[in-house]
């Protein structure tokens, strides 16, 4: 048997400052602000350091798990239904200023009325890019399960869990919200102060313990039986994704987050049905997320417990993006 035992320390001086924030600057179709290049029009990163970096993109959506299509569960449908598995990204304005630049995007399915306004915040130094989002609803956001009483229910089922069913049901819920980013295919390298060495998730995570793990990209997934959301990494207080040789990118958080990073999209795990149908892209894809659902176990028994379950909600978060160079 193998035990161990951690402290909870306090989150007290967590947050890492840059230096003196400075302004942006036109430089023809791109926008300059610290290490930072950015596209004029659509206010996304292009560049940190001499370094390739897109994003970032918000992102909702998982890939389901055999969980998330159960009977007593329901999400991935709630979500399809919202378009989430396919948002577009609008960018409403971009704004530089003296202390940075303010870029506003509205997120949602082509012609869907559920949606989300994210403001993404800029500035930064010359070593070292902070971004501070705040994304929150807008639109039309249904509660779903009209046609609950239609379904199927176990007719043992007891009264208590039924009105449990019901309530949850209705809920308005998100698999996740956070960012999503494209780094070079060479950045594989990848080493953590968080939990680990394996996947964790909210309702999912005795097996783990908080320290620092190293890893290479492919060695993040977890290969289910059928491709699905997996590889997700808790509680991160910081991450860097590198060459061989030590170049790539470090993500701070100024709270604790989650990432997950993988050779292909979530769309390409959902529409897998063997592994051999996933083919490793030209960029990896990295997931900064504030929040992710839980995974329950409606498959076979109930979903996804109240206090992990992620309902529809506005949400603020910040990370720092510092570049890593080689001499």
């Amino acid at each position: 048997m193998v035990a161990w035992g951690q402290l909870q320390l306090s989150a007290t001086g967590r947050h890492r400052p840059i230096g003196l924030p400075g302004p942006a600057r036109g430089e023809g179709a791109h926008i300059l602000l610290g290490p930072g290049r950015f596209d004029r029009t659509t206010g996304a990163l292009l560049c940190i350091g001499d370094l390739p970096l897109r994003g970032p993109r918000l992102n909702l959506w998982r890939a389901p798990i055999d969980n998330d299509r159960g009977w007593s569960q329901r999400d991935a449908a709630y979500w399809k239904d919202r378009g989430l598995d396919r948002l577009r990204q609008r960018t409403v304005s971009v704004t530089p200023d003296a202390h940075g630049m303010t870029v506003v995007v509205r997120s949602a399915a082509a012609a869907g009325s559920s949606g989300y306004l994210t403001t993404y915040r800029w500035d930064g130094d010359g070593d070292s890019l902070r971004l501070r989002a705040h994304a929150e609803p807008v639109g039309h956001w249904p509660e779903r399960g009209d046609d609950f009483h239609d379904t199927m229910v176990d007719p043992v089922l007891p009264p208590e869990e039924y009105q449990d069913l019901l309530r949850r049901d209705r809920s308005r819920s998100l698999a996740r919200i956070g960012l999503d980013w494209e780094i070079p295919a060479g950045w594989s390298q990848v080493e953590w102060f968080g939990t680990g060495p394996g996947e964790a998730y909210p309702d999912s995570r005795q097996a783990v313990r908080v320290g620092r793990f190293r890893a290479t990209v492919d060695e993040l997934q977890t290969p289910y039986v059928r491709p699905q959301e997996n590889g997700n990494r808790a509680d991160i207080r910081w991450a860097t994704f590198t060459d061989e040789a030590g170049n790539g990118l470090r993500v701070v958080g100024e709270e604790p987050f989650h990432f997950i990073a993988r050779r292909w999209t979530d769309q390409q795990l959902d529409t897998a049905r063997h592994h051999s149908d996933l083919v490793p892209g030209p960029v990896i894809h990295l997931h900064t997320d504030h929040a992710v659902q839980g995974l329950g176990s409606a498959a076979v028994g109930p979903g996804v417990l109240p206090q992990y379950r992620l309902e529809l909600t506005s949400a603020d978060f910040a990370f720092i993006l510092t570049p890593l160079q080689q001499s």
